[in-house]
């Protein structure tokens, strides 16, 4: 698996990216398909030997052999229907770009596993246990042709085989540990671990998003600078809160600089810097703003209400004025 998976790698990368042009190579993504395929080469060497004479029937026996195996196989029929399904919405417009790409990955992963798992049983059984082996077989293999066809036309090579190697060799390196005790016979241990560092790092090198890169608003360094100031910041601004209902009123809000109210000016400059929407910091600030807007619009209308009793006592005083003296004049 490994030593196929490489040579996929590479010949996808060869003919996609230089023969057909039809897949743009960055740097990082050739980096990344380099260190992918450094690791699928050096695996054999210090992963697990072959192991002779097992009992492979007795192995497939075993509780946490039966429990992964149960998860492929629900892994693959599950994520077979999905695939389908996206296909036929996206043949009727609807955008299904990301769910084609993750539903192809398990199928083709889980499907690879599977039909290489179940292939080891054929010399070995007979009658009702051979049936059902060679049923699992035709069904992973039509699964795992249906999805490479669909590959090549809905999702991007340069991004889907490289993940979809690393997939496959970290899922083949679990059924191996788990089922054939593959773990018996590592060569190297520090090797073995290593060489699945090696596939996380190409993987990572070919994601669109910087996992933990400044501007990941869930891990990056600015979330985690917000989550600081709300631990920090957060009870001053709920004492801020119980203060001004307690009995600061409007006009203890005003300020000669609207940007900066008189208390707890600190805590509002900060909670007035761009933050991830939905934190508490931020949430506050957007409330404070509403709250002072709806405060300066009443203090306008009251504004206006006074205008308006102060001009019409005069304005009817004239008219009762001019009246007076008009009827006076007539007389």
């Amino acid at each position: 698996v490994p030593t196929s998976s490489s040579a996929q790698l590479l010949f996808n990368m060869l003919m996609f990216g230089v023969v057909l042009g039809l897949e743009k190579f960055t740097k990082d993504m050739r980096v990344g398909a380099y260190v992918v395929a450094l690791a699928a080469i050096l695996l054999p060497v210090v992963g697990p030997g072959i192991q002779e004479d097992q009992d492979i029937q007795a192995l497939l026996m075993k509780i946490g052999s039966i429990i992964w195996s149960a998860i492929l196989l629900a892994s693959m029929c599950i994520s077979g229907v999905g695939l389908a399904v996206s296909n036929m919405r996206r043949k009727r417009g609807v955008e299904q770009t990301s769910q084609m790409f993750a539903f192809n990955l398990i199928v083709q992963t889980t499907a690879a596993v599977v039909g290489t798992t179940v292939s080891k049983m054929f010399v070995l059984v007979e009658g009702a246990a051979l049936g059902v082996s060679l049923a699992i077989w035709i069904i992973s293999s039509l699964l795992l042709v249906y999805a490479t066809v669909l590959q090549a036309t809905t999702v991007s090579q340069a991004k889907f085989v490289p993940l979809s190697v690393g997939t496959k060799i970290t899922c083949n390196m679990v059924t191996g540990i788990i089922i054939w005790e593959d773990w018996r016979v590592v060569t190297s241990w520090i090797g073995y671990v290593c060489v699945f560092l090696y596939l996380m790092l190409g993987n990572y090198l070919l994601c669109e998003v910087d996992v933990f890169g400044t501007s990941n608003a869930a891990y990056g360094t600015a979330a985690t600078l917000d989550k600081m100031k709300s631990v920090v910041f957060d009870p001053i601004v709920l004492l801020d809160e119980n203060v001004t209902t307690a009995g600061i009123g409007a006009d203890d809000l005003k300020s000669t600089d609207e940007e900066n109210p008189p208390h707890a000016a600190g805590t509002r400059k900060l909670a007035r810097e761009k933050e991830t929407p939905g934190t508490a910091s931020g949430v506050w600030w957007n409330a404070y703003n509403v709250d002072r807007k709806e405060a300066k619009k009443e203090e306008e209308g009251d504004k206006d209400t006074e205008e308006l009793n102060a001009t019409q006592p005069c304005h009817l005083t004239s008219i009762g004025k001019g009246t007076v003296g008009e009827e006076g004049s007539n007389s």
